[in-house]
This record gives structure tokens, C-alpha cells and sequence, in this order.
């Protein structure tokens, strides 16, 4: 049986503690806000947790909706070549590309960053701390060629560095060329995440800052060691609040805090929030405790609670 509106309740207001007892409690005090949709005064329906008789929007919006869309939008006929060792046996579409690799097609729903996301990074933590590869390939749905190019390569002390370059425009330097993006993790767990959020930002082309704190707060984790599925929650909740909540700038130049800024999608913000929320509620004590101490996590919650009252002003 699924929860009660109580069980969420009970578990959120567990989860509010522990982000409590930490020395920073933005992630915290945005958590509760959001809570009390009345006292917050939060668009209609927007976050998804909330109890009350408002009905909580979709949890995701169709393809090709507009901002937050993008983590659901199927980016195009794309196929990916992968280590063999990180693909499960029963993993279906599965063809020979060479000794030592596979290749996968990632068309339609396959090819959205939700999909990527989570699928690389459950490659990874198959992988483990074996050395590996990935390339995700083919032309997306204007036809634009893209090329990511994900490698792995253990190091001492069971770290793991991932090496990223893709032909995104984000990610050329001045010369036009791709800029190698290198990552430290400290363990296999915490480079699956990783390499499961990269791709996933890229593929719906946010920006370098973005995916720079993508790594930023993946690799504040640490040591710790996690499980599949929190590697796969914490890999499409991080990407999900990202992909979303950088598209809430549009329209508002570089401060969303500023009195003028209320054309703020509620749709990109009602899926930031949900997915911010789902890390806050899903994640175990330890792992929460350390997000919440993240510079980046702090500003992301800030982020959208400003958005949140910048559109309340806005209604």
C-alpha cells in the first residue's frame, strides 16, 4: 500500500529535524514553507507533497512543454556505446559493437534526460570500480549532431575519476574545441551518480555553471557509501531540480530575487520543487545531513524559494 497523507507528513517533519540539528538549514526552512502551502502562499498545487484538497499538478509535464519539459523531452534518435561489464545480461536492444563494448539504441523515450539519468547511472554502479566508457551519440530533434563522451578510471584508494566532454556549445572552449571536464569521485557509488547527472544536464543543455554545481554537490557526498536505488533517486532528483529550476531565470536577467521578476514559469517551478522535495524526503540521514551543509544545495533551495515568492507577487 502506498503512504498516507500522515506517513508523508511524519516522514517530512523527520526529515526537517535532521536538517535542523545541521549547521546550515536553508535546504530546512524551504522544506517546511513549503509544507504550509497557506502560510507560503504557493501557487495552487505547486509542491508536490502538500496535503490539502488542492489537486498537485502532474508529476512530470508532457514532451515538449515548455522549461522543466526538458527533463522529460526526448532529445532524438540517439544510440549510446558502452563497456560490456557495466550492461546487466537481460538488458534489452543490446548488440555487439566491438570486443569489450556495446551498443544501445536510445531513441524516443530512451533518449530523454530522465531516461539517461538514470540508465548511466546504473551502468556505473554496475561497473563499479572497474576502468570504463560510455559514448552517447546521434542527432537530437533539430537535426544539431551530439557527441557525449563519458570515461572512467579508477584511481588509488578506491577513487574514481570521470572524465567528460561533449560537443555542446556549452562545453567548447574559445578555440571551438571540447573542454575535458574532470571529476574526482571518492568512491564508485558517488562517481555513478555523477555520471548519470552529466549526461543528463548536457543532453538538455543547461549550462556549464549548472553542471558545474551538479558536480559541486554530487561530489560533497564524499566517502559515503550508497545504495542502488539511492544512487538512482539522488542521479534524477539532483538532474530533475536542476534542468528545471535553471530555466526559472528566464525572464528575470541575473536576479530572480528582484521586484520586477514574476514571469516565472509555474510549471518548470512546481517540478524543481517537487524534485528538490523528493531528495529532501527520500534521502537517509547521513546523506541528507551532509546536502544540507553543501553551499551549492543551500542556494538551489534559495533559489526557489525566491522563485516561489517572486511568483506568488506575480499571481
Amino acid at each position: 500500500m502506498g503512504l498516507t497523507i500522515s506517513d508523508i507528513n511524519t516522514k517530512m517533519m523527520k526529515q526537517i529535524a535532521v536538517l535542523l540539528k545541521s549547521t546550515t538549514v536553508l535546504g530546512a526552512i524551504f522544506t517546511l514553507s513549503i509544507a504550509a502551502p497557506v502560510a507560503a502562499h504557493t501557487p495552487t498545487g505547486t509542491p508536490g507533497y502538500n496535503p490539502g484538497s488542492e489537486k498537485a499538478p502532474p508529476s512530470l509535464p508532457q514532451p515538449g512543454s515548455p522549461a522543466g519539459g526538458r527533463f522529460i523531452e526526448i532529445i532524438g534518435e540517439l544510440r549510446a556505446i558502452v563497456s560490456q561489464p557495466a550492461v546487466p545480461p537481460n538488458e534489452p536492444g543490446v548488440e555487439v559493437e566491438r570486443p569489450g563494448f556495446v551498443r544501445l539504441d536510445l531513441k524516443r523515450e530512451g533518449s530523454t534526460p530522465a531516461s539517461i539519468a538514470a540508465r548511466f547511472s546504473r551502468y556505473v554502479d554496475r561497473l563499479s570500480t572497474q576502468s570504463g566508457q560510455f559514448t552517447i551519440f546521434g542527432n537530437d530533434r533539430f537535426g544539431v549532431t551530439r557527441n557525449i563522451e563519458v570515461v572512467l578510471i579508477p584511481k588509488l584508494d578506491r577513487q574514481v575519476e570521470i572524465r567528460f566532454t561533449s560537443n555542446s556549445d556549452a562545453l567548447k572552449g574559445a578555440d571551438g574545441k571540447p573542454i575535458i571536464q574532470s571529476f574526482t569521485a571518492q568512491n564508485a557509488k558517488i562517481a555513478a551518480i555523477l555520471a548519470g547527472v552529466l549526461p543528463a544536464l548536457d543532453a538538455a543543455k543547461v549550462s556549464l555553471p549548472t553542471m558545474q554545481t551538479a558536480a559541486k554537490i554530487v561530489l560533497s557526498l564524499g566517502n559515503l557509501s550508497l545504495s542502488s536505488t539511492e544512487i538512482l533517486q539522488l542521479a534524477q532528483g539532483l538532474a530533475e531540480s536542476l534542468i528545471a529550476s535553471e530555466s526559472l531565470l528566464a525572464g528575470c536577467g541575473s536576479d530572480i530575487a528582484a521586484p520586477t521578476c514574476t514571469n516565472i514559469s509555474k510549471n518548470s517551478l512546481a517540478i524543481a520543487i517537487r524534485a528538490y522535495n523528493n531528495v529532501v524526503l527520500t534521502t537517509r540521514e547521513e546523506v541528507l545531513v551532509t546536502l544540507s551543509n553543501n553551499s551549492e544545495f543551500q542556494t538551489l533551495g534559495k533559489v526557489l524559494r525566491q522563485s516561489r515568492n517572486a511568483r506568488a507577487k506575480g499571481n
